[in-house]
């Protein structure tokens, strides 16, 4: 019995050492919804934000647990903080299992903004229904018109990545560009508006499907590194770590 509990103070120690030194400095928010349990999900960037879970189920994710939406009013909230506003460009990220059900014309992947007429502050993720859940875009107050003629089947899962550095936007699918335009503008000041994942601000976009592992960064991420994120679960975060070491192989087990 002791031996045990010897063992779990070890394995404790390493995960504290994983998740507090490991992070990407410019990483903000980190959800894998592993929890399975509750109405509350762990930020596991260094800012430890909370995401507070409306109605969204647990369920399978891409990787380990994720969250259900059912497309009628489900969401998820984490609160604003000056971390998550990118005004100085970012990367915005998830997976996502499409459903039929939700908003009929433009349902919510990730939104941080007070519209939903893509004019306003903050930045967004949606899909177009009218374009075959094309992936789309709004930040700079203005969303670009058809930003991925790409189109999504549903009942499948797609990794998708949005990068933005004051001059490109960036859309990537499964880590492959597929759109980059001119960024239209700065993203405006979203003070006190939180991030929406699933819905919008009114809960009028409701998003039908599974959202699992949102990261966000307060820098445009590579495609080298967006791929890198896109193949690992919450372990992919932990980018300072040397990969040959045992607290890296400790955590990645875990995860898996």
């Amino acid at each position: 019995m002791k031996i045990v509990s010897i063992l779990l103070s070890i394995l404790a120690f390493v995960l504290c050492a994983t998740v507090t030194y490991g992070l990407d400095e410019s990483l903000v928010l980190a959800l894998p919804f592993d929890e399975n349990q509750g109405n509350e999900a762990k930020d596991f960037s260094k800012y430890g934000f909370k995401a507070n879970i409306e109605g969204a189920k647990w369920g399978t994710g891409k990787f380990g647990k994720a969250l259900e939406f059912d497309g009628v009013d489900d969401i998820v909230k984490v609160a604003d903080a000056p971390q998550l506003r990118l005004l100085n460009g970012g990367t915005v990220m998830a997976w996502a299992y499409i459903q039929s059900g939700g908003h009929a014309s433009w349902p919510r992947l990730i939104h941080k903004s007070n519209t939903t007429a893509g004019t306003g502050p903050g930045y967004e993720i949606l899909f177009d229904r009218a374009n075959g859940d094309a992936v789309r875009v709004c930040l700079g107050s203005a969303c670009v018109d058809s930003f991925v003629e790409m189109k999504l089947e549903r009942e499948k899962w797609y990794h998708i990545a949005m990068t933005f550095d004051g001059a490109k936007i960036k859309v990537y699918v499964n880590a492959n560009l597929v759109a980059e335009r001119n960024q239209p503008g700065p993203v405006i000041d979203s003070p006190d508006m939180p991030i929406i994942i699933g819905n919008s601000f009114n809960a009028q976009r409701q998003f039908q499907g599974t959202i699992d592992e949102v990261r966000i960064w307060s820098r445009a991420l590579k495609v080298d590194e967006i791929k890198a994120q896109m193949e690992i679960g919450i372990q992919g975060v932990i980018s300072s770590v040397d990969p040959n070491s045992k607290i890296a192989t400790t955590w990645a087990y875990l995860k898996n």
